[in-house]
């Protein structure tokens, strides 16, 4: 039940999506290219916001690089000081929608760079 016309959020399991409005849960921290997933963004959202779990911080960073590369805006939300987002409130997970990072090839360098 994803509204196509609104940014969606992309998220690991279906207690996240709870607390996200407009939310996919992918069910693990991958989203491969080759995805029907993947190819539904592509066709039907411009604007992705990504909300995995701190310990998934790698897939993530994969996951924006994949869609930056194919001309998606893409938003890193921070989920620092929970385990998943499904800890968070409603209001505490809007809070950190609205203050997300947006990326570009830069600021994914910049990221993968302070991980090592």
């Amino acid at each position: 039940m994803v509204n196509w016309n609104k940014p969606v959020t992309l998220v690991e399991g279906a207690f996240d999506a709870i607390n996200a409005e407009n939310s996919i849960p992918l069910l693990g921290s991958t989203l491969s290219v080759y995805s029907r997933l993947f190819k539904a963004i592509l066709t039907h959202s411009r604007r992705v916001y990504v909300a995995l779990d701190k310990d998934a911080e790698k897939k993530a960073l994969s996951i924006v690089y994949a869609l930056i590369s194919h001309g998606v805006e893409v938003y890193k939300i921070d989920t620092s000081d929970y385990e998943d987002v499904g800890e968070m409130t409603k209001e505490e997970f809007e809070s950190r929608k609205d203050a997300a990072t947006l990326f570009d090839s830069s600021a994914l360098l910049i990221q993968k760079i302070s991980q090592i």
